[in-house]
């Protein structure tokens, strides 16, 4: 958001979002009643809009934001907020050639605001040199992966092997730990009608979050060694992004960005806001939310102006974010984006 004086951003999960029907006392939040409900109020000229919201201290409101000073308005749908699981799928060469290979499995984590060092395991190939892939020489591969990432990556992926050797299909997954024996593997494989050809390594889902364990996510990157021959074929995997196995939901980082607005930038250093907590949010985790943000500014007159740049952010249901947007249609220099990436509206001195 770059540099700009007294900016600040003002953090709601709203549990439920409404438009306000009037200004009398009755229409306004009571001070008891559910958290995480908030209303809007726009005035019947359109030139005005304030919220109101109900967290753990009670009832705030929020500045009263001119409305031809607001750049941009923009809508979120949670389904592009996912976090997608990185993978990398491995498919093993054929050819009539001798093929002797090492698979390098490279995870590095992102915690807090700390990247911790980069961790590595190897598993080694080598085919009978004939050249052609054989099950039981991609189960030893797979199995040693798993083993290697439990004990090295503390179970930060997974490991499949896949019948597929088609760089865009994953195919049928069958996931492989690091207790299985290659026998057994190879004979359950067989029992489905499974020859693996492909090893596909899967970013693992974040743990619970809470204060100390908060959003970690990793870096991975598979390469391999050559001594003989071609090699593997190394390429993102293409997963369904639609299936739940391969996202997580938004929850967890509203949950973070709640949690860090209300102050956690205080914990980052000694004896700063210790009270706060996750009990002063709202968010849940295994929710996920829409979320509508509003840029803003005020702006002083005379010679010596300035620019306080704001923004709001409302994590909330999309059915009841856009009921805002509606009532906002008309309204002079305003710009609502719905649903792109935030987009720059009118510069300020065009407010």
């Amino acid at each position: 958001m770059g540099q700009t004086s007294r900016q600040v951003r003002h953090y709601y999960v709203a549990n439920k979002f409404e438009i306000a029907d009037g200004f009398t006392a009755d229409k306004h939040l009571d001070t008891k009643g559910d958290l995480g409900e908030m209303k809007a109020f726009v005035n019947d000229s359109k030139n005005h809009l304030y919220f109101e919201y109900r967290g753990h201290g009670g009832v705030t409101r929020s500045d009263l934001i001119p409305i031809s000073n607001i750049e941009y308005i923009n809508l979120s749908k949670k389904e592009d907020l996912r976090i997608k699981l990185a993978g990398k799928m491995i498919i093993l060469p054929k050819g009539g050639h001798k093929q002797k290979f090492s698979v390098n499995l490279k995870v590095s984590g992102i915690k807090n605001l700390n990247e911790s060092d980069p961790l590595q395991v190897i598993a080694h190939y080598e085919d009978d040199g004939a050249g052609m892939v054989t099950p039981d020489k991609v189960v030893d591969v797979a199995i040693n992966l798993a083993k290697g990432a439990e004990k090295t990556l503390f179970n930060s992926v997974r490991i499949f092997v896949t019948a597929s050797d088609d760089p865009t299909n994953v195919g049928t997954l069958t996931e492989v730990k690091a207790s299985n024996e290659t026998e057994k593997l190879l004979a359950s494989l067989a029992n489905s009608s499974i020859v693996p050809q492909s090893i596909v390594v899967i970013e693992n889902k974040p743990e619970p979050w809470n204060e100390f364990n908060r959003v970690r996510r990793i870096m991975l990157n598979v390469d391999s060694f050559v001594i003989e021959g071609t090699g593997p074929k190394i390429v993102n995997a293409p997963l369904d992004y639609t299936n739940a196995d391969y996202y997580v939901g938004d929850g967890i980082l509203v949950k973070d960005d709640e949690y860090f607005y209300l102050g956690v930038r205080g914990n980052l250093y000694p004896s700063c806001s210790t009270y706060i907590g996750a009990s002063l949010g709202v968010a849940d985790e295994t929710q996920e939310y829409d979320v509508l943000d509003i840029h803003y500014s005020h702006i002083d007159s005379g010679n010596t102006s300035y620019k306080s740049e704001k923004d709001i952010t409302i994590a909330g249901k999309k059915a009841e974010l856009e009921a805002l947007l509606e009532k906002l249609k008309g309204a002079k220099e305003t710009t609502i984006v719905s649903p792109t990436a935030p987009k720059k509206g009118p510069s300020l001195e065009e407010c």
